[in-house]
Order: C-alpha cells, then sequence, then structure tokens
C-alpha cells in the first residue's frame, strides 16, 4: 500500500496484516491497519500523545502502542491495546514520571512495554492489569523481547555506566522469574528458549536462563548488535560485517 502522509512507524505481522503510524492534520498521528490485500482493516487517531511505538498481535486482530506527553511539567505515558472489532481502546494505561518509548506482544493475552525507569507487562482480562517492574536504582542498558518464549529480557547496570549488569528475565505474567548478576556490561542481550546472551562490544557472555554461566566468545571489536539463533549459536553485527560463533 501507499500513503501520502508523512510514515512515522509501521510494523507487519506473520499474516501479512500491516499497521502505520502517519502524520495528521487533525491529530497526533494517525494508526492505520491494513489487510495483505491492502484493504483497510482499522483506524485511529490520537488526540493526546506522541506515540513512540506499535506493535501488531500474532493473529492481526489487535495492535499495542505506547505514547508520551508533558503534564505540567510532568512526563506522562500511555499504552492503548486495540481490538480491531472495537472503535475506541481496549485499554488505556497512563503512567506518570516515565519515558515509555517500546512496546511488544508477548503472547496474544500479554503486552510489554519499556520505559526509561520501568518495564510494564499489561495482561488479564480486556488487558486491564498493568504489573509495573522498576528498575530499582539501576540503567536499563540493553532489552530484548522474546515473542517465541513470551520473555522479556532486561540488562541492568548497576553501576550506572553500563557495567555490572544484571539480567532479569521477565515472563508474560509479569513474573521476574530469573536475576543473575554479572560483572560484565550488557551493551547487548539477546535470548534463545532457555540461554541468555550478552556483549560488552568485545565478547559474548552465554547463560541459561537460570543463571548459569555457560561460556564466554571473543568477537570483532565495536560490535554493533547481537543475535542468538540457536543454544550454542550466536550472529554478531559489525561495523562492516556480520558474523557467526558457535560457543
Amino acid at each position: 500500500g501507499e500513503t501520502e502522509a508523512k510514515l512515522y512507524l509501521a510494523d507487519i505481522n506473520q499474516n501479512s496484516v500491516y499497521a502505520t503510524l502517519t502524520e495528521s492534520r487533525d491529530y497526533k498521528a494517525k494508526l492505520s491497519v491494513y489487510k495483505s490485500d491492502n484493504s483497510p482493516l482499522y483506524g485511529y487517531s490520537f488526540e493526546e500523545y506522541y506515540i513512540t511505538a506499535i506493535a501488531l498481535n500474532p493473529e492481526g486482530t489487535g495492535a499495542v502502542a505506547c505514547g508520551v506527553t508533558t503534564e505540567n511539567g510532568v512526563e506522562k505515558s500511555v499504552i492503548y491495546v486495540f481490538d480491531f472489532t472495537s472503535e475506541i481502546p481496549l485499554a488505556f494505561h497512563e503512567i506518570s514520571g516515565d519515558i515509555v518509548f517500546d512496546c511488544e506482544y508477548l503472547s496474544s493475552s500479554s503486552v510489554c512495554a519499556i520505559g526509561d525507569n520501568a518495564s510494564y507487562i499489561v495482561n488479564g482480562n480486556k488487558f486491564s492489569s498493568l504489573y509495573k517492574n522498576s528498575y530499582t536504582q539501576k540503567t536499563l542498558a540493553s532489552y530484548d523481547i522474546n515473542t517465541d518464549t513470551g520473555i522479556l529480557s532486561l540488562g541492568l547496570s548497576r553501576s550506572g555506566d553500563g557495567r555490572n549488569c544484571t539480567i532479569q528475565c521477565i515472563n508474560s505474567s509479569g513474573k521476574v522469574i530469573t536475576q543473575t548478576d554479572t560483572s560484565y556490561a550488557a551493551s547487548f542481550i539477546s535470548s534463545y528458549k532457555n540461554r541468555v546472551a550478552i556483549s560488552d562490544n568485545n565478547k559474548v557472555y552465554l547463560y541459561s536462563q537460570d543463571g548459569r554461566f555457560i561460556a564466554e566468545k571473543n568477537v570483532s571489536a565495536g560490535s554493533k548488535q547481537i543475535k542468538l539463533i540457536s543454544p550454542d549459536t550466536v550472529i554478531v553485527l559489525g561495523i562492516k560485517n556480520i558474523s557467526i560463533y558457535k560457543f
């Protein structure tokens, strides 16, 4: 499909249902959802919040969006959950004192959102329950949203400079299932089934999800991202190339 309005964000799911967030003359932005044949499926215009992320559910029957604004000098964020059979949002959660900048489905019945000060899980009947997981005097260094396992993995720096990171894994119910303290930086984090890998740009460190250290691997200096693709294989995106390493 084509749009004449300025495109801010887009997403597409496994069934080729796709969504766009575009500029709107009368609103902050407009969400438009289309079927795989480009026919319109859903639309919603945002009046109050500047939207920072959108994501479609696996079935193509709903979406989640998050956004930010300020009120009397205080930062406010919001998480919207949409059901495409309803004109108004199915759920609407306002959050004060945090900037929420990303969101995604962990399962068909649970979404997560990432903020500067905390992560959030929204689930329950009509997505009415909001669970907040504060970083508690730690700094968010990296995060990984695994839609296959429904696990949100966080790299939280205890020293504030990206080093001495704690690996925290949260399930789709909002429960912290594991928390592992390391002495390493976690500039990047990636998970695969019951494995979690972090990288400090020069090495990749592999852990089991329950916190057991497994192995480490020297990688190309200045890596920009990692992706764990099997229990013992990681892809590293470098400045000039993409490399595959086995532990």
